[in-house]
């Protein structure tokens, strides 16, 4: 072993032998205390460093470089007076979603309708909701209202409304259970725009038997206003453009979709599978109708645009570990990977190791640690240019991590994270801290400060978050646990 004041190598060491390494650091009073030691697989090319502290961040270059963490512990508040209950539930909302809309203060915006046709209520409505079981009565939707209450989404007409999605575009679309004329008399519908402004629905698509929906972003837009959804015509899968009251088919019918992402352009990237070998893959799909293949072997675990205008894409298997980026400009992926570890047969390049980043704290960021990123719950950006996910799965402790334009652990008191979203310029977070108890704060990461809002004196288990940009304010469904009780609440956002 040769020796410096900074570091230590070890030589001679058997590839891919595992060692557990530790140091302590030896000056004229003696030597300190022994640091925590760490499992290291001992490939070529790759080094172990070992950083006190908090956890950090890798940072791009070379791997098994880190850098200090985002930010130190942020200033800490408590501020319960920004939360209330507004009403009970007799069932808890699994889905909530605020209207992209400015709120509807008078129904006169609605023109007549004729008796039996399907119109929404909008008026004084401040978001949608489902609840995860059967009411076996009315359309499945409810309206939420600026107060709390809750009631059947339908104005007019009877129809079984099976999934919603409030998109940006100032509407909502709906999946009705069954093929539904909207109008009496009309053409069968299965997926409709809904006026936020009017509540009157207007058909996507005639032909379609069914559409899935387990996709997190099922309805997407192009910079041109095209609406791009995946569903099911026939027996057939079919990746849809809708434009003009015109529907295009842009994949063919021996491949099912799990994923997509649309770039403004109208560039696709799409994670599948073909049918009659089983191969996964990723794709890229050009506004000319042009298709190439990105990875083959491994679908994608979540796509999502990144500030950059870029798309980052998880994948875990088949020699494919961790996270990757398309980037736009020259139509391909990057030959480094963006997140990855000391997996598979074959050590990778990449911009942040999370290998080295994970060796001291696993057992605190498990939910990152154990797919190296490629897992997350939920993934958002903000408006500074910076985006942030909930890693992990569920059944395990999901952590907070920034993953651009650095990837790093957003310090926060909520350690099992269960939900989280932007509300503004600020992340709101949900889930269990240290104690397991169930907390809600507001993280605000240019002022690095966290605001508790709910903690174990107003304790809430929550089902559903929803931000209403018009009205900065967030509404929520959950357990209060004072009296076993399901609520429905709002936060002002500080």
């Amino acid at each position: 072993m040769t020796k410096s004041k900074t570091k230590c190598t070890i030589r001679n060491v058997a590839v891919n032998s595992r060692l557990r390494i530790s140091a302590r650091t030896r000056n004229k009073s003696g030597f300190s205390k022994w640091s925590k030691s760490v499992s290291f697989r001992a490939t070529s090319g790759h080094r172990w460093s070992l950083q006190s502290g908090t956890p950090g961040n890798s940072s791009p270059g070379t791997p098994g470089a880190t850098t200090p963490p985002r930010s130190t512990t942020p200033t800490l508040l408590t501020n319960r007076s920004l939360s209330r209950l507004l009403k009970t539930q007799a069932t808890k909302f699994s889905k909530f979603q605020a209207l992209s809309a400015p709120v509807v203060t008078s129904s006169g915006v609605r023109r007549f309708t004729a008796s039996g046709n399907i119109t929404f209520r909008v008026s004084s409505i401040i978001g949608l909701a489902q609840t995860d079981t059967n009411t076996n009565s009315g359309s499945g939707l409810f309206a939420v209202s600026t107060t709390g209450d809750s009631f059947d989404a339908l104005a007019t007409g009877t129809a079984t409304i099976s999934q919603f999605h409030v998109g940006p575009d100032g509407k909502f679309y709906v999946l009705f259970s069954a093929p539904t004329p909207l109008v009496v008399n009309g053409p069968n519908c299965l997926l409709a725009e809904v006026s936020q402004q009017s509540g009157i629905p207007t058909c996507i698509d005639n032909s379609l038997t069914n559409i899935s929906w387990g996709i997190d972003k099922p309805i997407q837009f192009d910079s041109s206003g095209r609406l791009y959804f995946v569903g099911d015509s026939n027996g057939r899968a079919v990746l849809r453009r809708y434009a003009a009251g015109q529907a295009t088919d842009l994949i063919n019918d021996n491949v099912t979709v799990n994923n997509f992402e649309v770039l403004p352009d109208g560039t696709v990237l799409l994670s599948g599978t073909t049918t009659a070998n089983s191969t996964s893959w990723v794709r890229r799909l050009t506004s000319a109708n042009s298709l190439s293949t990105l990875v083959t072997g491994a679908s994608a675990t979540f796509m999502q645009k990144f500030p950059d205008g870029n798309i980052y894409f998880g994948l875990w298997g088949n020699n494919n570990f961790g996270v990757r980026r398309y980037v736009h400009s020259v139509g391909s992926i990057d030959s480094k990977y963006w997140i990855a570890g000391n997996m598979g047969a074959t050590p990778v390049d990449r911009y942040f190791d999370a290998w080295t980043m994970c060796q001291a704290y696993l057992s605190t960021m498990y939910g990152f640690c154990g797919t190296y990123g490629a897992n997350v719950r939920s993934i958002f950006s903000s408006s500074s240019g910076s985006t942030f996910a909930v890693s992990g799965i569920r059944g395990q402790s999901s952590i907070l991590m920034q993953y651009f334009p650095t990837v790093q652990v957003v310090p926060t008191v909520v350690k099992s994270v269960t939900s989280a979203m932007m509300a503004g310029s600020k992340i709101v977070v949900a889930g269990t801290n240290e104690a397991g108890r169930n907390v809600l704060t507001i993280f605000d990461p240019a002022a690095n400060s966290e605001t508790i809002v709910l903690d174990a004196e107003n304790e809430v288990e929550m089902y559903s978050l929803a931000y209403s940009a018009s009205q900065n304010r967030l509404l929520f469904s959950g357990l209060q646990f004072s009296n076993n009780t399901v609520v429905t609440g709002e936060i002002v956002l500080p």
